[in-house]
């Protein structure tokens, strides 16, 4: 699904687990979680390095149920092999943004610096 304004408006803030300037680029997607607040079980490959909270107003997608956006980085990405030429070197995976663009409730941003270059 693709993650737009409508879909995080009830965000209230983000939780990095580890220090997000780190990372030219993180990828994100939404989670179905059963909590609102702790932490987002990723069912994806990869490690997730950040989440999003929900408001305590934000509606359940379905009985028990909330979508909640998750932030995580993948083994061949930029940040884990900085010197190898894997195949995000000069490019970036379609779901990254720059952390520096993002905050609760903003979709975030592909930037230069995530891309790896110019961006045209």
């Amino acid at each position: 699904m693709r993650i737009t304004p409508d879909n995080i408006e009830h965000e209230e803030r983000l939780v990095w687990e580890c220090d997000p300037s780190g990372f030219e680029y993180v990828r994100q997607r939404l989670e179905i979680c059963g909590t609102r607040v702790k932490g987002v079980p990723f069912n994806g490959r990869g490690e997730r390095v950040g989440y999003a909270i929900l408001a305590p107003y934000a509606p359940r997608i379905r009985k028990g149920t909330w979508e909640r956006r998750v932030f995580f980085v993948r083994s061949n990405d930029r940040s884990q092999h900085p010197r190898s030429a894997g195949p995000y070197d000069w490019t970036a995976p379609r779901e990254a943004v720059d952390p520096r663009t993002l905050s609760a409730g903003v979709v975030g941003e592909i930037t230069s610096r995530a891309w790896g270059a110019p961006v045209s």
